[in-house]
């Protein structure tokens, strides 16, 4: 029992060996990978100011904080799937965007917007105990359906599962027949 002095007191049980922290799902963090990736090549239309930035951000050090060590942006940008990296330069790219100029602002914050809401709309399959599955498309090349496409099947009893691993999906295409054994 903790007591605060005050009318209000609570009790806090932390087990470590039963809650896993994971701050960003895998296909967030992939999504996320791949705003900063197509930043710092930088794209076609990027300004004159931008593609500047990014050469010195990728020669100059990018510190990690947590780790208490720095690597040039160039390695920083090969350790991407590393979240200490991706924090770090994803500080840096808001730091430019802060500091910048209002075309280059502008051009960043449409480019920044777009990207945070394809992170966000990356739908967090883990929490859901699901995992993307690769297929080919209908040029052969594998891909994966974006998890809005999956619709909760329907239970025999009308009971859904509590426990995540016991409840069942289904893919739902784009032709006529849709996904008819789902719910909305």
């Amino acid at each position: 029992m903790v007591d605060f002095g005050t009318t209000a007191s609570t009790a806090t049980l932390h087990d470590p060996t039963r809650i896993r922290a994971q701050l960003v799902d895998p296909a967030q963090a992939r999504s996320l990978t791949d705003l900063l990736t197509d930043l710092l090549a930088p794209p076609a239309d990027a300004p004159a100011e931008w593609r500047k930035e990014v050469d010195a951000l990728l020669t100059g050090p990018v510190a990690l904080p947590r780790r208490n060590a720095e690597v040039t942006g160039t390695e920083a940008l090969a350790r991407l799937g590393d979240s200490d990296v991706a924090d770090a330069l994803m500080l840096r790219v808001e730091a430019i965007r802060e500091q910048a100029g209002p075309e280059l602002r502008r051009w960043l914050n449409r480019r920044l917007h777009t990207g945070y809401a394809e992170v966000i709309g990356a739908p967090p399959l883990n929490r859901h105990a699901l995992r993307a599955v690769e297929y080919p498309d209908d040029s052969g090349r594998l891909t994966s359906a974006p998890a809005s496409a999956l619709r909760e099947v329907e239970y025999a009893d009308g009971t859904v599962p509590e426990h995540p691993r016991d409840r069942g999906f289904a893919l739902c295409g784009n032709g006529p027949r849709g996904c008819p054994a789902s719910k909305g």
